[in-house]
């Protein structure tokens, strides 16, 4: 099983074996996991359903949470977006408007996914369905992106640890790492 503690590990381990980035992700976190490739692309599939349905259930206006302090500003986002008075524009004012959204669900006890935490819930999902959107598609992208959030449910749920930002941006010391073959690995994803 592949063992890394960086990102630019990782690449030159794709490199090596000649795998894109995201195949060889794939086929180690289906080993990991012990299901197979299939299986995981299903659970990813899953997961997004549930992210779209997430931000639906935020834009209801009239839905609150149990303390009424926490709805309907998804809605109000929404709404400014649909008339252009959004001051982040649309793309940023859209992917804003489902991060409130998927939180507010979460905040009214619906239906998330917990990625990487509930209290960040909204993060993930507003970053695939804004790219999906607004970008058309990106297919496989946003699935692997997806991938993420199983990755580290295994690392923790089979003692493993979960890598730091430091760690997974390269370096131990801050960053660095092999970025250029990080990039290139990416847009042929």
């Amino acid at each position: 099983m592949l063992k890394y503690d960086s990102i630019a590990e990782l690449v030159n381990e794709a490199e090596k074996r000649g795998l894109k980035l995201s195949e060889l992700v794939l086929k180690t976190q289906a080993a990991m996991t012990e299901k197979t490739e299939e299986e995981m692309f299903a659970t990813m599939e899953r997961s997004l359903q549930v992210m779209k349905e997430s931000v639906q259930d935020g834009l209801d206006k009239d839905k609150r949470s149990a303390s009424g302090l926490t709805g309907g500003d998804a809605y109000k986002l929404n709404e400014a977006l649909k008339a252009g008075k959004n001051i982040a524009g649309h793309f940023f004012g859209n992917a804003m408007m489902k991060a409130v959204a998927v939180a507010q669900t979460n905040a009214c006890m619906g239906r998330i996914v917990a990625s990487p935490t509930a209290g960040s819930c909204g993060i993930l999902p507003s970053a695939l369905l804004t790219l999906q959107e607004e970008k058309n598609g990106y297919g496989t992208v946003y699935c692997i992106c997806g991938w993420y959030r199983d990755c580290n449910e295994c690392q923790r749920g089979r003692g493993g640890r979960r890598l730091s930002g430091r760690m997974r941006r390269g370096k131990r010391n801050g960053g660095g790492g092999n970025g250029r073959a990080l990039r290139r690995h990416t847009q042929a994803v």
